[in-house]
């Protein structure tokens, strides 16, 4: 696609969030900073089969806009993350009372009463 700005450039990129973006401009950087694509080549001399073949890219990415919420295939796909969480009773006092909201309005009155009975 040829466009007229970078601001409409990122707008239909991300709108359409390709498995492969190829950006031929003269200052890539902010769409390359701010596009979401399953993997972005720069230039007239950087086509998909570079990254395909040789850059060292998986070749496994996302397609049909998922790049919007998922990567490439990566070392990272196979890591396990997950979060530590530890609150003290003072917490509670800070925190508790817009903690129990949050879950009452979600109409989660269970959650709401774990909170409720730390913070008495």
């Amino acid at each position: 696609m040829i466009v007229k700005s970078q601001k409409e450039a990122l707008k239909t990129i991300n709108l359409i969030a390709p498995e492969h973006l190829q950006i031929i401009s003269r200052n890539p950087s902010f769409l390359v900073e701010n596009s979401v694509a399953g993997a972005i080549f720069i230039g007239n001399y950087t086509p998909a089969t570079i990254g395909d073949y040789f850059a060292g890219p998986s070749h496994i990415l996302p397609t049909e806009q998922t790049a919007r919420f998922f990567s490439g295939l990566s070392v990272f796909t196979f890591l396990r993350s997950y979060a530590v969480i530890e609150a003290k009773k003072e917490f509670y006092r800070k925190y508790g009372k817009y903690i129990e909201k949050l879950a009452e309005t979600e109409g989660l009155k269970n959650h709401s009463l774990t909170i409720k009975i730390r913070n008495n």
